[in-house]
């Protein structure tokens, strides 16, 4: 299990490694998130936007600080822990599914 967090300036996409970090602000780790992963969008992340544009699953999803991007889900997300959305995301897509397994999630 690792730490995922956005990056702000990539390119949007769930499945593009550059869009992703270890650390909060830090520099991309040439991966991006996968099962067991926890995947954070906070403050560093500033208003990036985000796409699940391929079937995915994390542990966790947890927006946090002053992140206000927008989530869209034209893929399938599947969580297998917790899910924390902050009142100023938006979400959207016009296709896909966020599956919560287990745990608990906050909108």
């Amino acid at each position: 299990m690792a730490n995922q967090f956005l990056i702000a300036g990539g390119d949007g996409l769930w499945s593009s490694a550059g869009n992703w970090s270890t650390t909060s602000g830090g520099a991309s780790n040439g991966t991006h998130p996968v099962a067991g992963d926890v995947v954070a969008f906070n403050s560093a992340s500033g208003n990036a936007n985000m796409t699940v544009d391929v079937s995915s699953a994390c542990a966790s999803l947890i927006m946090s600080g002053t992140y206000a991007g927008t989530l869209t889900f034209n893929d399938f997300l599947s969580l297998t822990s917790t899910c924390t959305f902050l009142s100023g995301c938006t979400i959207a897509g016009t296709a896909g599914t966020l599956y919560l397994a287990s745990g608990s999630g906050t909108w």
